[in-house]
């Protein structure tokens, strides 16, 4: 008899909190929640837009929308989510169909995850 077994994946993040502190520290509050909600759209945007060239197979569009994602990632303190698109950004620049598939897929988990981890800090940190 054949048995199928589940695989339930639970990405861990972490939000740097200080780089969070740091920047309501320099900007104020306000500036502080206007570049975090930017940056949160940003980044929703680039997750749904790397996805969608993934399906369409237009690996340089990937490994570019990665290196633009690393780049807002790190400047609001989501360092797990900016590594993710690292790997996922490299991977589509070597071309393997197997890593490509399993980095994106982990790419888009860590990226939900770190999205909603960041909104509900927002009302902590300040």
């Amino acid at each position: 008899m054949t048995q199928i077994c589940v695989l339930r994946i639970d990405e861990a993040v972490a939000v740097q909190a200080d780089v969070m502190r740091d920047l309501y520290r320099h900007l104020g509050e306000g500036g502080a929640e206007r570049l975090i909600c930017r940056a949160m759209e940003d980044l929703a945007v680039r997750l749904a837009d790397i996805e969608a060239h993934y399906w369409k197979s237009e690996l340089e569009a990937v490994s570019k929308g990665c290196r633009t994602m690393i780049a807002i990632a790190q400047q609001i303190g989501l360092y797990d989510l900016a590594d993710a698109a690292r790997v996922a950004g490299e991977c589509a620049g070597h071309g393997d169909p197997v890593s490509i598939a399993a980095t994106i897929a982990r790419m888009l988990r860590v990226g939900d995850k770190s999205l909603s981890t960041v909104w509900e800090l927002q009302d902590i940190i300040v």
